[in-house]
């Protein structure tokens, strides 16, 4: 689980990284991020797992600590980054392995990590 300074909870800086933010995408994740000013110290994410992905919160809520797994197991993450993690629906058909590959590849081509 991610510690509450690497969480991404307010609504207002979630909207703000939608809406400012520069995103990669392929068919099973979407990752959204902006960098944020001032000198901090962690960067800080969310993982968006919607119903559409699965109407079961048990398979979601998997899903959702299988990528928080990954963003943990980051070694160099960029510092002072808004990070919103979003997982598609097709995303439900990956084994555990091919999802966190996907997503480790993701972030590498975004520059996060």
């Amino acid at each position: 689980m991610l510690s509450r300074k690497q969480r991404l909870s307010s609504d207002s800086d979630i909207r703000t990284v939608l809406k400012r933010g520069a995103f990669v995408v392929s068919p099973y994740v979407k990752i959204v991020w902006k960098e944020r000013g001032g000198a901090h110290n962690e960067s800080r994410w969310v993982v968006v797992v919607s119903t559409k992905v699965d109407k079961r919160a048990v398979k979601r809520n998997l899903i959702r600590r299988i990528a928080q797994s990954v963003i943990l197991s980051l070694k160099n993450p960029k510092k002072n980054a808004d990070v919103v993690l979003f997982i598609k629906p097709k995303s439900v058909f990956l084994k555990k392995n091919e999802l966190k590959r996907e997503i480790i590849s993701l972030i590498k081509k975004s520059g996060i990590a």
